[in-house]
């Protein structure tokens, strides 16, 4: 690694960051079958009151027509407009982009 006073040069790290992006979007997930709403919100629910995790496959694949990686965590709670909100995640999900989910 290349650094100056302690500091990471701006080129090496964006190649870092490139070559990371690049791996995650050949990263082959296989695909589960696809659950019922209700089926998904019961286990949500499920994870939820019992503080258990689940590993959910979303619906959204990427630019190679590839699964992402799962979303793993623990269900924290619901926001206002019915958003699921996910220990460890930025972002908030919606029942209707759930394709499977796991109870861990």
């Amino acid at each position: 690694m290349l650094k100056w006073q302690g500091f990471f040069l701006s080129d090496h790290t964006t190649a870092l960051k490139h070559a990371k992006l690049e791996d995650n979007a050949n990263l082959h997930v296989e695909k589960r079958p696809q659950q019922s709403q209700e089926e998904v919100s019961k286990l949500l629910m499920k994870s939820y009151t019992t503080n258990h995790s689940i590993s959910a496959q979303l619906k959204v694949v990427n630019q190679n027509e590839l699964y992402n990686a799962d979303i793993k965590g623990q269900v924290l709670g619901y926001d206002q407009d019915d958003g699921i909100l996910i220990q460890g995640q930025t972002e908030t999900f919606y029942l209707d982009g759930f394709r499977n989910t796991i109870l861990l």
